[in-house]
């Protein structure tokens, strides 16, 4: 939960030690933000391309409350990216990682909320049978290992680890 505590105390709800009855009373408290940036992710049958032998995920880390002065974006160094459970080639492989702005509207006021990111892993045909696999092509579910604590909030929340895999939303 997060956003602003407010307490209000109605009239005749309380009384003093005379018996008088209270006014209503508001008491406004400090803004409370216990949600951490979220990472959300949806697969769809178009994210293969076998024709040109390649895969794209995208996925956004969003938080209402994003901060992008003390937030790290991530960079495709940060991922860790396996296919069928092993660590490609990435001689043969090409990966990219893109980044934009996520907006929102937020309490009326259209804002920043996060970013979408896209990544892109390509040339997935090989030409030769790698020793120990059966298969001519990297072939398999894609998994993706976003570090924790890349993202923060404004109340100094930042996301936790975790692992994308093709085929399954988040």
């Amino acid at each position: 939960w997060s956003g602003t505590t407010k307490l209000v105390i109605l009239a005749d709800a309380a009384r003093d030690i005379s018996g008088n009855a209270s006014d209503e009373t508001t008491i406004n408290g400090e803004f409370v933000d216990y949600v951490k940036p979220n990472l959300t992710y949806q697969f769809a049958e178009s994210n293969v391309d076998k024709v040109n032998k390649t895969f794209t995920m995208v996925f956004d880390m969003t938080d209402k409350h994003y901060d992008a002065s003390t937030s790290t974006a991530l960079n495709i160094n940060d991922l860790t990216i396996k296919i069928d459970g092993k660590v490609p080639d990435w001689t043969k492989v090409s990966k990219t990682l893109k980044a934009v702005d996520r907006s929102n509207t937020v309490n009326g006021v259209s804002k920043v909320v996060g970013k979408r990111y896209t990544l892109e892993l390509s040339n997935l045909e090989q030409l030769q049978i790698k020793d120990g696999d059966k298969y001519l092509d990297y072939s398999g579910v894609v998994t993706v290992g976003i570090p924790a604590n890349k993202m923060a909030d404004t109340s100094g929340n930042k996301n936790n680890a975790a692992t994308l895999t093709s085929g399954i939303d988040l």
